[in-house]
């Protein structure tokens, strides 16, 4: 009976969230906010499996969240003001944040929202990303890859002001699927990649040039502003002109090209540019 009883004490504690009011180590466990925290330096350190439930509130601080190799933290439901930084940790969840997320070596699966990001969103390292953003008046680069796999998703990305990239990836892979960009104030570039591979589809983006170094690239089923986003050439003795993001000629001679394209590709193939 009495083990019973502790049995059915250690499934009631697990299932228990416990308020938080202030800055704290946090173990494995349920936790939410009971107020909104403000804080200097470093806010709350993970060092367990832990879930926080914002509560509409507001976590800030220089350094608010510091997940600890081997652990993992999923947060929900309000706004981080201030960085989230992780090594050989996992984080998850959806919530609104002005701030970096910098990650080495971690998992990641985050919906963000933001306005106007004053310096990188997400900044990785080795890592692995899934990331889904909702953001307005973009200031900075919305994600640094190093050596990392990253898969933007249902996005929506407006009124940039940014000069660079968006997205800044370096050996490593950008997927951006199901993405909305518009309402480009600035001279920015969608993406700036260096030995890597970036694959766009089914997206919807104002037309914006991008930087390719010993970079692979595809996309499909995209809007590109008021450019073809991909067209293939294998018949010869063809005339082409028009706006191409990607324009592919394999196996085609004496093709003729009157206008741009982002990325032009010959292979086997001659072709006069007018």
């Amino acid at each position: 009976m009495r083990r019973m009883l502790l049995v059915l004490i250690s499934l009631l504690l697990a299932h228990v969230a416990f308020a938080l009011s202030q800055c704290q180590l946090l173990s494995s466990g349920s936790y939410e906010l009971d107020s909104d925290i403000t804080s200097e330096g470093e806010c709350f350190t993970v060092a367990g499996n832990v879930s926080v439930l914002l509560n509409s509130k507001t976590v800030k601080a220089d350094k608010a969240f510091v997940v600890l190799p081997g652990a993992s933290l999923e947060l929900r439901g309000g706004s981080v003001v201030g960085d989230i930084e992780l090594r050989n940790a996992t984080l998850k969840g959806s919530f609104s944040i002005s701030g970096s997320v910098k990650a080495n070596s971690s998992v990641l699966n985050l919906s963000l929202s933001f306005e106007q990001n004053r310096a990188p969103l997400v900044v990785l390292n080795s890592s692995t990303a899934n990331l889904s953003f909702e953001g307005n008046l973009i200031s900075a680069t919305v994600v640094r890859a190093f050596s990392s796999e990253v898969r933007v998703r249902n996005s929506t990305l407006s009124s940039v002001v940014y000069e660079g990239p968006m997205f800044y990836v370096d050996n490593s892979s950008l997927i951006i699927s199901g993405a909305f960009v518009y309402n480009i104030l600035s001279d920015a570039q969608l993406f700036s990649c260096s030995n890597g591979e970036v694959e766009i589809s089914s997206s919807w983006m104002e037309d914006m040039p991008f930087y390719l170094n010993n970079c692979s690239f595809g996309i499909t089923a995209t809007r590109y502003g008021n450019r073809t986003a991909y067209a293939e050439v294998s018949e010869p003795n063809q005339r082409l002109s028009g706006s191409f993001v990607l324009l592919s000629i394999k196996n085609a001679e004496n093709i003729t090209f009157s206008g741009d394209a982002y990325v032009l590709m010959v292979k086997n193939s001659s072709i006069l540019i007018e």
